[in-house]
């Protein structure tokens, strides 16, 4: 198998390396966190050599099987290839919203120690 070839197919069949937020892999799924779920192209996906299943939910899992490192080492080349310009700000406006629904929470509590996330974020009036 080509992993290369593999891999780049799978970033194109999720809408490119700029839709990807994260990688990931467990034993033999390839786990792709994506800034919208709507751009994955599941047919074409399906038809990639190497994939054995999709499954489209919070995650793009890619089932792979006994290969998924590889094609996972493959993938994260070609998401850290990507022109930088577009994925960082794509993470900074989802950076943004995250902090702008938990500045709404501060505000209405008022000033306190918040746990949002697993991060403690000290609270401050506006």
């Amino acid at each position: 198998m080509d992993y290369l070839k593999t891999a780049q197919e799978i970033v194109q069949s999720v809408g490119g390396a700029e839709n990807i937020e994260h990688v990931e892999h467990c034993s033999t799924r390839l786990r792709l966190s994506l800034y919208d779920n709507d751009k994955v192209d599941k047919r074409a996906l399906e038809k990639v050599p190497g994939v054995l299943g999709v499954r489209l939910n919070v995650q793009c899992q890619v089932v792979i099987g006994r290969e998924v490192i590889a094609i996972f080492e493959a993938v994260q080349q070609q998401v850290s290839a990507a022109e930088p310009s577009e994925r960082v700000k794509k993470q900074n406006q989802t950076a943004g919203a995250r902090r702008g629904f938990c500045h709404q929470r501060l505000s209405t509590f008022g000033a306190r120690d918040c746990r949002w996330r697993g991060v403690k974020v000290a609270a401050v009036a506006s």
